[in-house]
């Protein structure tokens, strides 16, 4: 919905890189910290508690919204703003593939580390960690010459393309926790080495897939994008952006308690229609100003779309965003609120 008609300019460019940068790191730093503090959780529960722990807090919204929430009312919104075909059945997870991977990967610590479990790994090195994302990178690019990276296959959203690594960040959090690894990375790693890494990344990583990619093989293209993309890049923006916020946001704030209510609920009803309203208003004023042009004007339809003028991309990404955080966090927090919803949001 965010296609330009010019693909190298400079809005299509910038959200390109902000989308990719992304896209490279926040799911597996998400299931890191999430097997970081599985240990602790663990250890004080035991097996049976901690299990039905994960069950109602990551089961409970998995199954509601696979079965009320994305048929119907992300269903809903999609067929009533953009004429897309009504799902009007189960199986639209959405979002929360993510809380059933969780509570896989639980139950697998669960039955095969179990409590106390703690093997003495020592906090890799900078250059270990880069050749760790190597390692992850090359096995996904050897995946992605066989494999589509767009399949959503086991619940999970471009599996081949990022599945290998979500594992291997969850049980790496779980034994960076019994090591110290972060107490050592904070104190003892360099900003400024931690930071150029992800810098230096980022700037091979970027001409590479805009300008180097489609003018080699197939198979070389893909196996570099996995290693360059997914591996390498994915470990220096995880560390660079964990360093920063160890460094400058692990603290309260004014609003800490809000966002810290908020944000699991907020997590699982973005799309269920605060996004889709951003949409809506973005394309209704775009439209309206004769800003839309279709790549097939004969049937027009979202999917046909693009934004005539390439200067507006970067705003229209504003303007969605501003209305969709305005409408999910607040409709977030008041969710949360609701007597009962505590115990399972």
């Amino acid at each position: 919905m965010f296609m330009s008609s010019n693909p190298t300019s400079w809005g299509a460019v910038t959200l390109t890189s902000f989308v990719g940068t992304n896209a490279s790191y926040f799911m597996n730093l998400f299931f890191f910290y999430s097997g970081f503090f599985v240990p602790k959780s663990f250890d004080k529960k035991g097996r049976y508690d901690f299990l039905f722990d994960r069950v109602k807090r990551l089961g409970i919204p998995f199954v509601v919204y696979s079965f009320l929430i994305g048929p119907y009312i992300e269903g809903g919104f999609a067929s009533l703003f953009f004429g897309l075909e009504y799902p009007g059945s189960p199986g639209n997870c959405g979002p929360t593939w993510f809380l059933n991977q969780l509570i896989l990967f639980s139950i697998v610590y669960a039955f095969t580390c179990g409590h106390g479990w703690s093997p003495k790994i020592k906090c890799p090195s900078l250059l270990g960690f880069l050749l760790i994302g190597a390692a992850i990178g090359l096995i996904t690019g050897v995946l992605l010459l066989f494999f589509p990276s767009s399949d959503f296959f086991f619940t999970t959203p471009q599996f081949w393309q990022d599945y290998p690594s979500y594992p291997l960040y969850f049980f790496g959090g779980a034994i960076a926790q019994r090591n110290g690894w972060m107490e050592e990375i904070k104190e003892k790693k360099s900003r400024a080495v931690i930071y150029g890494l992800m810098l230096l990344n980022m700037a091979i990583v970027y001409p590479f897939m805009f300008l180097v990619q489609a003018k080699m093989p197939a198979a070389v293209g893909a196996l570099l994008q996995g290693i360059l993309w997914k591996g390498m890049m994915s470990v220096t923006v995880s560390l660079a952006v964990s360093v920063f916020f160890m460094d400058h946001v692990n603290k309260s704030y004014f609003c800490t308690k809000f966002f810290s209510k908020a944000m699991y609920t907020a997590y699982i009803i973005q799309y269920a229609f605060p996004i889709q309203v951003g949409l809506k208003v973005m394309l209704s004023i775009f439209e309206a100003t004769g800003n839309i042009v279709y790549t097939d004007p004969s049937s027009p339809s979202i999917y046909t779309m693009k934004i005539a003028n390439d200067n507006l991309l970067f705003p229209a990404w504003l303007l969605v965003s501003a209305i969709s955080l305005a409408i999910d966090w607040p409709l977030a927090y008041a969710i949360q609120a609701i007597p009962g919803f505590s115990e399972v949001l």
